[in-house]
Order: C-alpha cells, then structure tokens, then sequence
C-alpha cells in the first residue's frame, strides 16, 4: 500500500471550477489528477538531467 502524505494546496478559483466541470462528468479525483501530474513532471525532469549529463 502506497504511503499518503495531505497536502493542502492554492488553487485558482476559475481554474478550479473549469478543472470540475471537465473531470466530474469522468469520476476523475482531484488527488489522482494531481499525483498523475506530478509524476510525469518528475519523468520529465529525470529526462533532462540524463540529456544534461551527456
């Protein structure tokens, strides 16, 4: 089982209520979203220290 950590967070009212009025319809979770983002940012940054390093 995946540890947890709580996070609040700031997020732009406008940019919210956008975010839901797409996702609620797909039963997509503000976390599961947010956690997906987050790992492909690190995926990216990864692959450009690897392109860095040559």
């Amino acid at each position: 089982m995946a540890v947890v950590r709580r996070q609040n967070i700031t997020i732009d009212l406008t940019v919210f209520e956008e975010f839901c009025k797409y996702v609620g319809s797909k039963g997509i979770k503000i976390s599961t979203w947010i956690t997906a983002k987050m790992k492909e940012f690190v995926e990216d940054e990864k692959a450009l220290e690897e392109l860095k390093k040559k």
